[in-house]
């Protein structure tokens, strides 16, 4: 006789839609896998028939979530983001005896060596401590009801969950990053690149912008600029315009589905990451306490993607190009734009890493254990 697969509930509040795709397409062959999650995450796992799954959407049915939280017929329970504070107020019992998988972790288990002004000497430090003043209440709050709640904090890489394992709430951490789509080179006329991010002033755009400029004065094919999040960085782009190269913004919020749809389009992304960020007043470094989720973005709809080469990424390092200055930019574009094979690295239409499989299975069996065990 089969053994019944065990049920894992997986809860997410905000719009990680990367990260819980990610997370089914590698368990749900192990697992039943019951997702409650908001509209935004139920758009982008309705592509998806796996006969393992299950989706409820709490903002269309919130009675059949609750009753389905309290009958507690799972094996464990994962919380993919931590929930907004006030949010977890009102639903506090949903989250009872859950794990959950942290994504800035500083914010989470070392808040106070890390102060965003007592470690970073810039025009952001100010507003960091402002900052600081203001969530200090609610942050105090929010690390101790969760820190409480929850039974264990997971980290999004192995990367981050080596840098921090010696914290006795950190027990694990889950490979997000293994779904790849093959994307056959573009033949359009029109080079199309996006910059995906919210446009502030804290970005170095100038290396940017000036790589782009010297790469299309080099090349016979227009450029097509698009940056996916809204500016508030105070800079006119369309200043930059010229008969071979555009620049395209975005005044409002850019839905997830126009996000997805641009890069899908794209023959290729930059990514402008800052290095050091700062959250609540904490300072949370790209690579190795904060991860980016736009490299996951590219990878699963097949787009090359360049980055800066402080953040390292390790498990789809084969996947990435780097950049350091103008010049190594104007390189890179060249490469991955010449690079008649750069979009089949991706390999397979969609295929799931098996490392990444075996590995999630594992730790989440060893969670359960654990929970069953305490």
């Amino acid at each position: 006789m089969t053994e019944r697969l065990k049920e894992v509930c997986l809860i997410e509040t905000e719009s990680h839609h990367e990260v819980i795709r990610n997370l089914v397409c590698s368990i749900h062959q192990n697992f039943i896998v019951t997702v409650i999650t908001n509209s935004i995450c139920d758009r982008a796992l309705s592509v998806y028939d796996f006969i393992n799954l299950r989706i409820y959407n709490y903002e269309k049915d919130k009675p059949k979530v609750e009753a389905y939280l309290k009958k507690e017929n799972f094996y464990i329970k994962i919380t993919i983001t931590p929930p907004k504070l006030s949010f977890f107020k009102l639903h506090s019992f949903w989250f009872k005896d859950s794990q959950l998988l942290i994504h800035n972790m500083n914010y989470w288990l070392a808040p106070y060596r890390n102060l965003y002004f007592l470690n970073q000497f810039n025009r952001k430090s100010a507003l960091s401590f402002i900052k600081l003043i203001k969530y200090f209440r609610t942050s105090s709050m929010e690390r101790k009801l969760y820190h409480r709640t929850f039974q264990h904090f997971i980290a999004p890489s192995q990367i981050l969950f080596e840098n921090y394992n010696t914290h006795v709430k950190l027990t694990s951490y889950f490979h997000l990053a293994f779904t790849y789509r093959q994307k056959p080179p573009s033949l359009a006329n029109t080079i199309k690149i996006v910059i995906p991010g919210t446009i502030n002033q804290y970005r170095n755009y100038g290396n940017l912008i000036d790589g782009i400029q010297e790469y299309s004065k080099r090349s016979d094919r227009k450029m097509e600029i698009v940056l996916l999040g809204r500016n508030h960085s105070g800079i006119d782009f369309q200043v930059y315009n010229t008969d071979q190269l555009s620049f395209h913004t975005f005044n409002d919020y850019v839905t997830e589905d126009k996000y997805l749809q641009e890069i899908q389009n794209a023959d290729l992304m930059i990514l402008p990451l800052e290095e050091y960020i700062e959250y609540k007043g904490v300072l949370e470094i790209k690579g190795s306490s904060n991860i980016s989720g736009g490299i996951n973005d590219a990878a699963f709809v097949g787009c090359p993607i360049i980055i800066p080469e402080f953040y390292r990424h390790g498990y789809l390092e084969k996947y990435i190009n780097y950049f350091r200055d103008e010049s190594s930019l104007i390189n890179q574009i060249g490469n991955v734009l010449n690079d008649i094979n750069a979009r089949h690295k991706m390999n397979g239409t969609l295929t799931y890493n098996k490392m990444a499989t075996v590995w999630n299975t594992e730790q989440i069996l060893k969670l359960g254990a654990d929970e069953t065990n305490s």
